[in-house]
């Protein structure tokens, strides 16, 4: 390890003080400690944002997570935080989010499990994914240091870090032990925000007849270029020429009112679209992503 990236004496004396100053914050104000944590980890951390959250995050791996009952934030400016908002808290289609979808089975019980996006993710399968297109980068977040912990009832608490978009380093080894260390002294204080905040409702799905009819090949087309397949992929895939497929792209984008595989993206999961592809009653089938 270069040393640059070790764990310093007054990066221990930071974080003690820290929790010493935590701990004279009301723990039944969450917005109050959580911003006071966050403001201090954006130094300790290196990096412009930084974030606190808690969801319900199935272990199964096939339960959609739920929405946010808890979030705070610190670094955005107003209309990043809403569009984070919009795009990530209330959003019902981060079972698509490539990161949590590797994670997810890793939380673990009572133990923070800490993670940078590129040892989940490879770099090619992130930067090819539709989620992140039109997602992440409308919003200018890349990079992510996460630490979680699975607490009871399928609530997961989690604190984050992230880089902008289009800075070439993550996040080093210094930030990924600081960050873990901190998380696994929050245990307490995560229970406490478990047990104050209510059970979100779910969100509400939208009536049948407001998602685009789609012929079979048109659904199994949008289910590739969900998962992050290019046109000629899709072609190669439903052995169809790479004509045909563009003109069913274009119908796709006709019916769903995009200009862009972002926009479809976007429409797709940020709506909550209740209809499936191609039938009154199930679910997507939504193809693994290319591999390479």
């Amino acid at each position: 390890m270069r040393k640059s990236q070790r764990v310093r004496a007054a990066d221990v004396a930071f974080v003690d003080r820290l929790f010493d100053e935590l701990g004279r914050l009301p723990v039944d104000d969450p917005r109050v400690w959580s911003g006071h944590l966050l403001d201090a980890l954006r130094r300790l951390l290196g990096c412009p944002h930084t974030g606190v959250w808690l969801r319900v995050v199935p272990a199964d791996g096939t339960t959609p997570p739920g929405p946010m009952r808890f979030f705070e934030q610190s670094g955005l400016t107003p209309g990043q935080r809403a569009d984070f908002h919009r795009l990530f808290v209330s959003n019902p289609g981060a079972r698509h989010d490539p990161l949590l979808a590797a994670a997810r089975s890793r939380f673990r019980p009572g133990t923070p499990v800490t993670y940078r996006r590129e040892e989940l993710v490879p770099e090619r399968e992130w930067y090819r994914s539709p989620y992140v297109d039109g997602f992440r980068r409308s919003i200018g977040f890349d990079h992510t240091l996460t630490s979680a912990v699975r607490l009871g009832g399928g609530l997961v608490f989690g604190v984050g870090g992230w880089h902008d978009w289009g800075r070439r380093r993550g996040f080093g080894d210094r930030s990924h032990a600081l960050l873990h260390h901190v998380v696994g002294r929050l245990g307490w204080m995560a229970g406490h925000l478990a047990q104050a905040q209510p059970a979100a409702p779910p969100p509400p799905a939208r009536a049948n007849e407001t998602a685009p009819r789609l012929s079979p090949r048109e659904g199994d087309t949008l289910s590739l270029l969900l998962a992050g397949y290019s046109e000629k992929e899709v072609a190669a895939r439903l052995r169809l020429s790479p004509r045909t497929v563009h003109e069913y792209v274009t119908t796709l984008y006709r019916k769903f009112g995009v200009h862009s595989r972002g926009e479809l993206l976007a429409c797709w999961v940020g709506n909550a679209i209740a209809s499936p592809i191609g039938e009154p009653h199930g679910t997507p089938r939504l193809y693994a992503p290319p591999n390479g």
